[in-house]
C-alpha cells in the first residue's frame, strides 16, 4: 500500500476562494519527486542519486532544480545544503533556476508567503557570492518590490533585508555599474519615506550605504541622470546626505576630478530603467492597462480602484511623484494610440495630481511633471517627455483656469528658484521645451496660456518676462497700484531678480494713469470699473452679486515679492529718511538671522531686535499719518513684504502644536505688525493708519490674510474674543466683502499649508459664523482635507457643543451642493450632520434627491428615516424623487425602502398621507385647462411637490415589490384618491400606470352605521346602494373616457376593452 506523501509547505499565500495555480502545482510535484529521490539517503548517496537522476535527461534536471528551489524558499534550515546540492548537479550554471526566480520576481512576488519573500532574498545573496550569471537582473527586479510610499512592517522589513544582503555582497555589487546606479536611486527614494520616528536605525544605515556608493562609485551613479539631483534634493537635510549635497553643489571636483558640476548632470536624460525601478510590476501592470486599454471618459472606476489599492494611506502621497515620472518617461503611446479614444497621459497625471493631500508631496509631484521641461536638450531628450505637461495646461485652461494658473505660476517660480545661481540655465531649458513643442506642432501656439482669466498681474508679468518670445498675442500687464516700475536691477544675494524689477506695461491706459497719478476715481469711473468686471469672461452672465464681487476682488493688485534677494531702492526712495534708515537696519538684521554659523542665542537676539525695528517703523508711520503723510503707507507696505517675504511663505503650523511651540512660531518680525494692531483699542487714534498699512500689505501679499488669522487664534486667550475684529477692520480697509475675503484666505491657506488650514477652521467657524456657516465652498475645502482622526476630533467638539459647522436653515442647501463633491467629502458632511443631531424635518428640503451622485445622501437619509415618523410633507417629497431611467437604481430603491419601512411601522398613518398627496395632485390637475395638463407637469416649484407621473410610477414599483402584502394601496382612503387621480389622468398615463390605478376599481365601500334604508350593520340595502354607486361611478368614468378618447382617435378601441373588463371585475 503506497504511503501518502506528507503535505509540503506552500510557496504562495492563497485564500480559501482561490484555487490551486499551475506554478504551485509544478513546484509541489517537483518537490515530491525530489523528496522521493533523496529521502533517507546519506550525503554521499544523495549526491550519487542526484547525479544519476539528472543524467536521465533535461526534464528530470528541471524537476530536480525546481524541487531544490521549492525547498530553499520554504525550508530555511536546509536552504544552505539545498543550494550547495543544486550548485553541484546544475549543468547550466543555474540558468534554469535564474529563469524561474525571474518569473517569481516578475509576476508572482506579491503572492509569495512571508517566508518565501525572505528566502528569495537569501537566495539572491548566495547567487551574488557565487557570481551566478544573470543575478544582476534579478537584483534589479527585487529592487522594484521595495515600494515607496509604503511604511507597512512587511515592506520596511523587506527593505532592511535587501539592504543587508547588498552590504554583505559589496564586492560583487561594485562589479556591476548599472546595479550600483539602480541601488543608489532606489535607496535615495526610500530615504524620503524613512524620515519619521521609529526608523532611525534603518535611515542611518541606508544613508551611510548610499553616500559611500556615491563617493566611491560616482562615475557609475552618473548613469542615473538628472533624477539623481531630484532624489538628493528631497533628502538633502539628512545629516549624512547633507555633507555630500553641499560638496556636490559647491566643490564638485572633490567628488570626481573631471566632474564639471550639477549642470552637467542635469543635462543627462534619466534612463527608462531607473524610472521603472520605482514602480512594482503589479502596479505597472495596472497603470499600463489604464493607459493602453481604457477609453477616455470611462476611467473613473479604474482610477478609484487604483487609488484604493495603492494611494489610500497618508504616506502613499510620495508615490505620486514616482508614478508621474514613470508615465512621463516610460509610457510613450504610438501614433495610433494618440489618435484613438484611449485616455491620454495628461488626464492620468491630472488625476494623480488631485490625489495629493499635502503641500510638499504636491510640489514634488509638479516637479516630477515639469522636471524634463526644465533641462530639455533637443538633441538628447524626447518630445514625449514634455508633451503631457503642455497638453495638461491646454486642457485645463478652460474647465479649471485656477489650476492651470497655479501650474504656470509654479513653472515661472521654479525657473528662477530651482537653482538661483543658474537661473539662466533653467530658463533656457524651458525655452527649448516651448520651442520644440511649437516646432513639432504639439500645440499650434502658446497663446492659449494668456487666455486664462485667472492669470494675475504678477504671473502675467513673469510669463511675458521669461517666455514672451513664444506668444504671438500682444498682452500688456498693468503696474501694481502705487508701485512705479523701475529699470531692471542687479542680481541679489542668490543671483535672482525680484519680480518688481520688470518694467510693466498696462492693461487700461486711462485707469492706470489715474492710479499712478494718485488721483481719486469718480463715480463714473467706479461704474465703468464695475461694468468691466461684469464683462470679465471669468464671470458668467447672470452671476450673483457675490460672484461679481469675488471677480472684482480677484483683480486686486498682488505683487508676489521675495525675501531679501534684490534691490528695493525704488521703494525706499518713496519714503522719508527716518523710515528708510529703519528699513535698512531691519534688512541688515534679517541677513544676520539667516547666517547659518550664528548660534541660537545670537539669532534670537537679532530676531528680537528686528521685531523692535518693525514696531518702530509702524509707530513712525502713525506719526507721519497724523501729519498728513498718508502716502507713506503704500511703499512702506511693499518694502516690508519684500524684506519679510520669506516669513510669508512655507508651512507655519509647528509639527507639535503645543502652547510653547505656537508662541515661538509667532515671534517672527512679521507678526510684530499684528501684535501692534491687536493690542490697540478701537478708539485709539493710531489704529486707522496701522489698519491701512495692514490692508496695503495684504494687497501686496495675500498670505498676510491667513497669517493674521493664525496669529489671532494663537493669541485669542490673551486678547479675548474681540481680537477677531482686527481681520474685519482689515477687510473694511480693503473695501472688500468679509465673506469673500475669508473664502479667499482660507483657500490660499489650503493650498499653502493644509495642516494649518484644518487646525484653523474650527476657530474661524466660531469667530465668523455668519460668513463661514453658509459657505458651501469653505465647507468643501475643509472636509476634503479630513481623515478619520481629524473627523473624530471634530465630531467630538460638535457633540461637546464647542463649535457648530452647520445651521438648521442652511444644512439642506449644503447637502444639495454636496452632490457634486467626492463621496468621501459627502460622507464627512453627513457625519457632521449626524453629530449636530438635526432632525429629519430639517433635512426634508434635501428631497427629492437628484438622479445621480446621491448614494451617500440616500444611505444617511435612510438611517435617519428609520427612527422618524413620517409627515405628509415628507411623503410628498419622497414621491417627488425623479424616476431613474438609467442604470442607477438609487432613486427607486430609496423610495421603495422608505415607503416599505413606513408601511411596516405606521401603515395606517402613511395611507392617509399618501391619499392626501394623491388628492392634492388630482385637485391641482383638475384645475388646469386640458391644454396645460401635459405629461410630467405638476404643481409646486423646484420639484418640491410630486408630479402625477413620479407619484404613480413610485406607487407602481411599490405595489409590484410588496405585492399582496401592501396595506397602503389597499386602504379605503388611498383607493378613493386613486379614483380621483384616474379621472384627471390622460389615456397614456392610464395605460402606463394601469397596475396601480386598477386597484381603485376593486374597492367596495363598507356600509356606514345609520345610513340607508335598513339602518342595520351592513344589510343588503347598504350593499346594493354601494354597488349601484360603484356602477354609476364606473359608468361616468367610462363616459368621460370615451369623450377623451374621441379626441385622441386611435386609442379609442383599446380603452373600451379595458374599461369593460374593469367594470366586470367591479361588479
Amino acid at each position: 500500500m503506497m504511503e501518502n506523501p506528507r503535505p509540503l509547505p506552500k510557496i504562495f499565500s492563497t485564500c480559501l476562494i482561490e484555487g490551486s495555480n499551475e506554478s504551485e502545482d509544478r513546484f509541489e510535484k517537483a518537490a515530491h519527486f525530489l523528496h522521493t529521490t533523496i529521502n533517507g539517503l546519506s550525503e554521499k548517496e544523495t549526491h550519487d542519486a542526484l547525479i544519476t537522476a539528472v543524467a536521465r535527461g533535461p526534464n528530470v534536471h528541471e524537476d530536480v532544480s525546481i524541487g531544490f528551489l521549492h525547498r530553499i524558499l520554504t525550508d530555511p534550515p536546509t536552504a544552505a545544503r539545498s543550494f550547495r546540492d543544486i550548485t553541484l548537479i546544475a549543468r547550466d550554471g543555474l540558468q534554469f533556476v535564474v529563469g524561474n526566480v525571474s518569473i517569481l520576481l516578475g509576476k508572482k512576488f506579491h503572492r509569495l508567503s512571508d517566508t518565501s519573500r525572505v528566502q528569495i532574498v537569501w537566495l539572491l545573496k548566495e547567487m551574488m557570492r557565487s557570481n551566478v550569471s544573470g543575478v544582476d537582473n534579478l537584483v534589479a527586479m527585487m529592487l522594484r518590490h521595495l515600494c515607496g510610499g509604503d511604511l507597512s512592517e512587511r515592506n520596511v522589513s523587506l527593505i532592511g533585508i535587501v539592504l543587508d544582503a547588498l552590504m554583505e555582497c559589496r564586492a560583487w555589487l561594485e562589479k556591476s555599474p548599472v546595479t550600483v546606479a539602480l541601488v543608489v536611486s532606489t535607496y535615495l527614494r526610500l530615504l524620503e519615506d524613512h524620515i519619521g520616528p521609529g526608523l532611525e536605525v534603518l535611515r542611518v544605515k541606508e544613508a551611510s550605504f548610499v553616500v559611500s556608493l556615491l563617493r566611491e562609485r560616482f562615475q557609475d551613479c552618473l548613469w542615473i541622470g538628472r533624477d539623481l539631483v531630484r532624489l538628493l534634493q528631497n533628502v538633502a537635510r539628512i545629516p549624512q546626505i547633507e555633507a555630500f549635497w553641499k560638496e556636490l553643489l559647491n566643490s564638485p571636483s572633490t567628488i570626481q576630478p573631471n566632474f564639471p558640476g550639477v549642470t552637467h548632470l542635469l543635462q543627462i536624460r534619466t534612463p527608462r530603467r531607473v524610472l521603472m525601478t520605482r514602480i512594482s510590476p503589479d502596479m505597472e501592470e495596472k497603470l499600463v492597462f489604464i493607459a493602453n486599454k481604457v477609453e477616455f471618459g470611462h476611467q473613473k472606476r479604474y482610477e478609484d480602484w487604483f487609488s484604493t489599492k495603492y494611494l489610500s494611506s497618508p504616506e502613499s502621497s510620495t508615490l505620486v511623484s514616482d508614478l508621474i515620472r514613470y508615465i512621463v518617461g516610460v509610457i510613450h503611446p504610438t501614433n495610433e494610440q494618440l489618435c484613438s479614444n484611449l485616455i491620454p497621459r495628461w488626464a492620468i497625471i491630472l488625476w494623480l495630481l488631485h490625489t495629493n493631500r499635502s503641500m510638499i508631496s504636491g510640489s514634488n509631484a509638479r516637479l516630477a511633471l515639469f522636471y524634463d521641461f526644465l533641462f530639455f536638450q533637443t538633441d538628447q531628450d524626447n518630445i514625449m517627455n514634455i508633451e503631457p505637461a503642455i497638453l495638461l495646461l491646454l486642457n485645463t485652461v478652460k474647465p479649471n483656469p485656477m489650476f492651470c494658473a497655479s501650474m504656470l505660476d509654479y513653472l515661472c517660480r521654479i525657473s528662477v528658484n530651482f537653482m538661483p545661481w543658474a537661473a539662466d540655465f533653467v530658463t533656457a531649458g524651458i525655452s527649448n521645451s516651448f520651442r520644440h513643442i511649437l516646432e513639432k506642432r504639439v500645440v499650434p501656439s502658446l497663446d492659449f496660456l494668456l487666455a486664462n482669466p485667472s492669470l494675475d498681474r504678477t504671473l502675467l508679468a513673469s510669463l511675458m518676462e521669461y517666455f514672451g518670445e513664444f506668444f504671438t498675442t500682444e498682452k500688456t500687464v498693468p503696474a501694481p497700484a502705487g508701485i512705479v516700475p523701475s529699470e531692471p536691477e542687479d542680481p541679489g544675494l542668490n543671483g535672482t531678480k525680484t519680480q518688481e524689477s520688470t518694467p510693466s506695461p498696462t492693461f487700461s491706459d486711462d485707469e492706470d494713469e489715474k492710479r499712478q497719478d494718485g488721483s481719486e476715481e469718480s463715480e463714473s469711473d467706479e461704474d465703468a470699473k464695475e461694468k468691466k468686471v461684469k464683462e470679465d469672461p471669468g464671470v458668467p452672465e447672470g452671476s450673483s452679486e457675490l460672484l461679481v464681487s469675488l471677480s472684482r476682488f480677484k483683480h486686486l493688485p498682488v505683487v508676489e515679492t521675495r525675501s531679501v534677494v534684490g534691490d528695493i531702492s525704488h521703494l525706499l526712495s518713496k519714503i522719508d529718511d527716518t523710515l528708510r534708515n529703519k528699513m535698512m537696519k531691519l534688512r541688515k538684521l534679517l541677513k544676520q538671522m539667516r547666517v547659518e554659523t550664528l548660534d541660537e542665542e545670537a539669532r534670537d537676539e537679532a530676531k528680537d531686535e528686528a521685531c523692535a525695528v518693525v514696531r518702530e517703523l509702524v509707530f513712525c508711520l502713525c506719526d507721519k499719518w497724523e501729519r498728513g503723510r498718508e502716502e507713506m503707507a503704500e511703499p512702506l507696505a511693499a518694502s516690508l513684504c519684500a524684506v519679510l517675504g520669506d516669513q510669508l511663505e512655507g508651512p507655519l503650523l509647528p509639527e507639535n502644536p503645543t502652547e510653547e511651540n505656537l508662541q515661538k512660531s509667532i515671534s517672527l518680525p512679521i507678526f510684530a505688525v499684528f501684535e501692534i494692531i491687536s493690542e490697540m483699542g478701537k478708539e485709539d487714534h493710531k489704529r486707522q493708519p496701522v489698519i491701512n498699512l495692514l490692508a496695503e500689505m495684504y494687497s501686496v501679499r495675500v498670505a498676510v490674510g491667513y497669517r493674521l488669522l493664525y496669529y489671532l487664534k494663537v493669541k485669542r486667550k490673551d486678547l479675548g474674543e474681540g481680537c477677531w475684529g482686527v481681520y474685519r477692520d482689515m477687510c473694511r480697509g480693503l473695501q472688500a466683502d468679509l465673506q469673500i475675503s475669508l473664502q479667499r484666505d482660507v483657500e490660499f491657506c489650503q493650498d499653502e499649508d493644509p495642516d494649518l488650514f484644518v487646525w484653523l477652521m474650527p476657530e474661524l467657524y466660531k469667530a465668523y459664523q455668519d460668513q463661514a456657516l453658509p459657505s458651501c465652498d469653505i465647507m468643501r475645502m475643509f472636509l476634503s482635507l479630513l481623515d478619520y482622526p481629524r473627523l473624530h476630533h471634530l465630531i467630538s467638539d460638535v457633540m461637546r457643543s464647542e463649535v457648530r459647522f452647520l445651521k438648521p436653515n442652511t444644512v439642506a442647501k449644503m447637502v444639495s451642493a454636496s452632490y457634486d463633491w467626492d463621496q468621501w467629502v459627502q460622507a464627512c458632511l453627513w457625519q457632521l450632520i449626524l453629530a449636530h443631531n438635526f432632525s429629519i424635518a430639517t433635512l426634508v428640503n434635501c428631497l427629492p434627491l437628484p438622479k445621480k451622485q446621491c448614494s451617500v445622501a440616500a444611505v444617511h437619509l435612510l438611517s435617519m428615516v428609520r427612527n422618524t415618523e413620517p409627515t405628509q410633507e415628507m411623503v410628498s417629497r419622497v414621491l417627488a424623487c425623479p424616476v431613474t431611467c438609467d442604470n442607477s437604481p438609487v432613486q427607486s430603491e430609496f423610495v421603495l425602502t422608505v415607503l416599505s419601512h413606513w408601511e411596516d411601522c405606521c401603515g395606517r398613518q402613511v395611507s392617509g398621507y399618501v391619499a392626501a398627496v394623491l388628492t392634492n395632485l388630482a385637485s391641482n390637475a383638475a384645475s388646469m385647462s386640458p391644454s396645460k395638463r401635459k405629461r410630467g407637469s405638476g404643481p409646486g416649484g423646484k420639484n418640491a411637490v410630486p408630479t402625477l407621473d413620479s407619484a404613480l410610477s413610485h406607487l407602481c414599483t411599490f405595489s409590484r415589490e410588496r405585492g399582496p402584502r401592501t396595506q397602503v394601496l389597499g386602504s379605503d382612503e388611498v383607493m378613493v384618491a386613486l379614483r380621483a387621480v384616474e379621472e384627471v389622468c390622460s389615456a397614456e398615463q392610464k395605460k402606463d400606470f394601469l397596475e396601480v390605478l386598477s386597484k381603485a376599481h376593486g374597492y367596495a365601500p363598507k356600509a356606514v352605521r345609520g345610513s340607508g334604508k335598513g339602518g342595520g350593520r351592513g344589510g343588503g340595502a347598504g350593499r346594493k346602494a354601494g354597488s349601484n354607486r360603484s356602477k354609476s361611478k364606473v359608468k361616468k368614468l367610462s363616459t368621460s373616457e370615451e369623450e377623451e378618447s374621441e379626441d385622441e382617435g386611435p386609442t379609442l378601441k383599446p380603452k373600451r376593452r379595458r374599461q369593460q373588463q374593469i367594470t366586470s371585475d367591479s361588479d
